[in-house]
């Protein structure tokens, strides 16, 4: 008899982008003064579906070195601090923030990933 296994649905990064550096994942800071914008495509694990959220990546030096005009609505941004910037740091600490949501839940896995990432209709109306 052949038995099926049951995955248990997970939430994966299936795309990383960013408008502000050019490939994050290679990208190497000149300094530790680090903030930018990171976007992701984010979807369940064998599915093609998929939201766009998105996460400041920041130093607490990148933070400092911000002029005012740089973030023009810093309400509507999640933060992903480190304080040292490194790109694998950055994937295994979202990774693992998305292991944390039951995507089984749906409202309460909606409201988790808000909790953490700015989705891409927030603020419609």
């Amino acid at each position: 008899m052949n038995k099926l296994k049951i995955r248990q649905q997970k939430f994966e990064v299936k795309h990383y982008w960013s408008p502000d550096i050019h490939d994050p994942w290679r990208w190497k800071p000149e300094d530790n003064a680090v903030f930018y914008l990171l976007e992701m495509n984010i979807g369940i694990t064998g599915k093609d579906e998929t939201d766009i959220y998105s996460i400041i990546i920041a130093t607490p030096e990148g933070i400092m070195n911000l002029n005012n005009n740089r973030m023009q609505q810093p309400k509507l941004y999640k933060m992903l601090l480190l304080y040292q910037y490194d790109w694998d740091k950055v994937r295994s600490l979202i990774d693992e923030q998305l292991a944390l949501i039951n995507p089984s839940a749906q409202i309460q896995a909606l409201d988790k990933l808000a909790s953490s990432f700015y989705w891409e209709y927030d603020g419609m109306k």
